[in-house]
C-alpha cells in the first residue's frame, strides 16, 4: 500500500519514478516556504478562535526575518476571508483526508479549510501567499478528489485565494473529471517501479534531483554539448526543437551547479577550512552590510543635503508602494493601486526602463495551422 499527499501530484503525474521509496530525499528549507507556514497557522487561530496572532510573535516562532510581511499578508488574508467567509459556512481548518483510490493507492492531504454546504458539496480553501499566481490543477484537483471521499461528495469546489493581490479563483470538479483524475493517479502511482523518468519543469523541486540517474545522464552531456558551444554555433542553429533541448540543458547545469556551490559552502561551514591543495585554501569570511533606516536618518540627511540629492539617493519600489497602499485601503485594493500609480504616472513621477528578457508561453497557432 503507497500512499501519496495532494501537493505532491504534479511530480507523481509528470515523473513517477520520482517517488519511489527508501530514496534519500533532500528538502530546501526556504523564507518564502516559512512564511507561508506562517500565515496558514494565524488564518488557521483566525478562522477557528477569532484571535489575531501577533506577527512578530509569528516571526520567531517560524524562523521568518520579516514580521512586517506576515502581518501585511495576514491582513489581506483577514479581508479575502472577509469576502468569503459566507460561501463557508461551519467551517473546519487543517482537515487530513486519506481517500482509497484502489487496493494499492491511498490519496492524503490537508486542506487549509473546508466546509460543506446543505447539499453535501465540500468547499476547500486553499491559501496561497507566494509572489507568483497559482492554479496548481493537479494539486486542487487531488484536494477535491479527497474531499469528495472523506464528505461521501459526488463534487467538490476548490477556492484559491491569493493573499498578495487579493484574488480568488475558484473551480467546481464534477463527479467524471474527479473519476477520471483518480484513474490517472492509480496509473502514474502503479508506474512508480519503472524506469522511465521524464524531465521538465517539476525537477525543479524534486527533493530527489541529487540522485535522479535521468538528471545526471542529462547533466553530463549537456555539459559535453555546451562545451564546444560559441555564439556563432548557436546563431547558426535552425531547428526550434534544439533550442528548446537547449535550454533544458542550461537549466539542468545551472541546478546541478547550484547544488554542488551550496554543498561546498555547507562543507566550508562544517571543517572550518578547506585545504585546495595548490597552496590556497577556503574559509568562511564575515563582513557586514550597512543600510539606512529612512526614519531616524531623514531629519539629519535633510540638514546636509540638497533635495536634488537626496532625490538620488533614495530607491522608491513601485512594489512597495502599491503593497503600502494596498495595505492602507479596506476594498478595492488594486483599483487603489491602480489610482495612486496613475497619478504619479501624470505628474511624471515614474522613471521607465525598457529591457528584453526571454518568456515561455504557450504557442499561438496562426489561421493557415489551423
Amino acid at each position: 500500500m503507497r500512499k501519496y499527499r495532494a501537493s505532491q501530484l504534479n511530480r507523481l503525474l509528470a515523473c513517477p519514478p520520482s517517488h519511489r521509496e527508501g530514496e534519500l530525499e533532500i528538502r530546501e528549507d526556504t523564507e518564502i516556504a516559512r512564511t507561508g507556514s506562517a500565515l496558514h497557522h494565524a488564518m488557521e487561530i483566525w478562522v477557528s478562535e477569532g484571535k489575531a496572532l501577533d506577527a512578530v510573535d509569528l516571526a520567531k516562532e517560524f524562523n521568518v526575518s520579516d514580521a512586517d510581511e506576515i502581518a501585511m499578508l495576514f491582513k489581506f488574508g483577514l479581508q479575502l476571508w472577509d469576502e468569503l467567509k459566507d460561501y463557508f459556512p461551519e467551517p473546519k481548518t487543517e482537515v487530513g483526508f486519506e481517500a482509497q483510490l484502489a487496493d494499492d493507492v491511498i490519496l492524503t492531504g490537508h486542506m487549509d479549510l473546508v466546509s460543506v454546504s446543505g447539499k453535501s458539496e465540500p468547499r476547500v480553501l486553499d491559501y496561497k501567499s507566494g509572489w507568483v499566481k497559482q492554479w496548481p490543477v493537479e494539486q486542487l484537483k487531488g484536494y477535491a478528489l479527497g474531499a469528495a471521499a472523506a464528505f461521501s461528495a459526488t463534487k467538490a469546489t476548490v477556492v484559491v485565494a491569493n493573499l498578495r493581490d487579493g484574488s480568488y479563483d475558484a473551480r467546481t470538479f464534477e463527479t467524471d473529471e474527479l473519476k477520471a483524475f483518480g484513474r490517472k493517479v492509480i496509473a502514474a502511482a502503479r508506474a512508480v517501479d519503472q524506469d522511465k523518468y521524464e524531465v521538465g519543469d517539476h525537477c525543479t523541486f524534486c527533493p530527489l534531483s541529487h540522485s535522479c540517474p535521468a538528471r545526471g545522464a542529462l547533466v553530463r552531456s549537456s555539459v559535453n554539448a555546451l562545451s564546444d558551444m560559441t555564439t556563432d554555433t548557436i546563431a547558426g542553429i535552425a531547428d526550434d526543437g534544439k533550442l528548446a533541448e537547449m535550454r533544458m540543458v542550461i537549466s539542468s547545469v545551472e541546478k546541478a551547479v547550484k547544488i554542488v556551490k551550496e554543498g561546498i559552502r555547507d562543507l566550508t561551514i562544517a571543517r572550518g577550512v578547506v585545504d585546495l591543495g595548490n597552496g590556497k585554501e577556503l574559509f568562511m569570511q564575515d563582513y557586514e552590510l550597512k543600510g539606512i533606516l529612512p526614519l531616524k536618518a531623514w531629519p539629519i540627511l535633510k540638514e546636509h543635503l540638497s533635495r536634488e540629492q537626496l532625490a538620488g539617493a533614495i530607491i522608491i519600489k513601485v512594489t512597495a508602494v502599491q503593497d503600502a497602499v494596498a495595505a492602507n485601503t479596506s476594498g478595492g485594493k488594486g483599483a487603489a493601486c491602480a489610482a495612486i500609480l496613475d497619478v504619479l504616472d501624470k505628474v511624471e513621477a515614474i522613471k521607465r526602463t525598457k529591457h528584453k528578457r526571454i518568456q515561455t508561453r504557450k504557442r499561438v497557432e496562426n489561421a493557415e495551422e489551423k
